[in-house]
């Protein structure tokens, strides 16, 4: 177990999320209109998240880095009734890489 890969895993997820869709942005009338850049968006950085914590952290790929591709998504839809989707996004696959991250990591 090491917190300080949870923890730069987390980063390396949230930061560049927050960065190019910021939470202010779900507020606006206009955010209906970006609902398709979320998963998108999300998808995007976890492949690189995952591929960090391949090869970086040694997280075995199979079965975490998949848990991560797969698993974040599902959890997100599955979680929007207590957060709304949009901050899902946010949430949802932030915790997860921290705790595979944590769990996992070097």
């Amino acid at each position: 177990m090491s917190l300080k890969s949870g923890v730069l895993l987390a980063l390396a997820y949230i930061v560049p999320f927050a960065l190019l869709l910021p939470p202010d942005s779900t507020n606006s009338p206009g955010a209906i209109f970006l609902w398709f850049l979320y998963p998108i968006t999300s998808m995007m950085i976890m492949v690189a998240v995952a591929i960090t914590a391949w090869k970086v952290f040694n997280v075995d790929f199979v079965p975490w880095g998949l848990l991560l591709l797969f698993g974040s998504p599902i959890l997100t839809l599955l979680f929007s009734p207590i957060f709304s989707l949009m901050w899902g996004f946010y949430i949802v696959p932030t915790a997860l890489v921290f705790l595979v991250g944590l769990m996992e990591g070097d």
